[in-house]
Protein backbone atom coordinates (compact mmCIF):
# COMPACT_ATOMS: atom_id res chain seq x y z
CA UNK A 1 0.00 0.00 0.00
CA UNK A 2 2.46 2.21 0.86
CA UNK A 3 4.36 1.67 -2.86
CA UNK A 4 1.35 2.82 -4.20
CA UNK A 5 1.31 5.88 -2.35
CA UNK A 6 4.40 6.99 -3.20
CA UNK A 7 3.98 6.04 -7.08
CA UNK A 8 0.69 8.24 -6.08
CA UNK A 9 3.05 11.30 -5.12
CA UNK A 10 4.07 11.79 -7.88
CA UNK A 11 1.07 12.15 -10.20
CA UNK A 12 -1.32 13.94 -7.58
CA UNK A 13 -2.66 16.68 -9.95
CA UNK A 14 -3.64 13.50 -12.17
CA UNK A 15 -5.40 12.17 -9.44
CA UNK A 16 -7.36 15.23 -8.38
CA UNK A 17 -8.44 15.87 -11.59
CA UNK A 18 -9.76 12.00 -12.33
CA UNK A 19 -11.71 12.60 -9.20
CA UNK A 20 -13.02 15.94 -9.66
CA UNK A 21 -14.46 14.51 -13.44
CA UNK A 22 -15.93 11.59 -11.58
CA UNK A 23 -18.01 13.69 -9.73
CA UNK A 24 -18.75 15.42 -12.45
CA UNK A 25 -20.19 12.11 -14.05
CA UNK A 26 -22.12 11.43 -11.43
CA UNK A 27 -23.74 14.61 -10.59
CA UNK A 28 -24.92 14.84 -14.80
CA UNK A 29 -25.81 10.83 -14.23
CA UNK A 30 -27.79 11.44 -11.63
CA UNK A 31 -29.27 14.89 -13.12
CA UNK A 32 -30.12 13.12 -16.32
CA UNK A 33 -33.69 11.92 -15.43
CA UNK A 34 -34.77 15.22 -14.43
CA UNK A 35 -33.62 16.76 -17.75
CA UNK A 36 -35.35 14.04 -19.45
CA UNK A 37 -38.87 14.11 -17.55
CA UNK A 38 -38.64 18.21 -17.99
CA UNK A 39 -38.39 17.56 -21.64
CA UNK A 40 -41.04 15.15 -21.83
CA UNK A 41 -43.58 17.10 -19.92
CA UNK A 42 -42.89 20.15 -22.36
CA UNK A 43 -43.61 18.28 -24.87
CA UNK A 44 -46.74 16.67 -23.92
CA UNK A 45 -47.78 20.40 -23.20
CA UNK A 46 -47.03 21.61 -26.03
CA UNK A 47 -48.96 18.63 -28.09
CA UNK A 48 -51.86 19.66 -25.70
CA UNK A 49 -52.19 23.10 -26.56
CA UNK A 50 -51.63 22.91 -30.34
CA UNK A 51 -54.59 19.45 -30.02
CA UNK A 52 -57.15 21.24 -27.91
CA UNK A 53 -56.52 25.11 -28.00
CA UNK A 54 -56.40 26.06 -31.40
Amino acid sequence: MLKVLKNLKQSAASVIVIIILLCVQAATDLALPTYTSKIVNVGIQARWDRKFCT
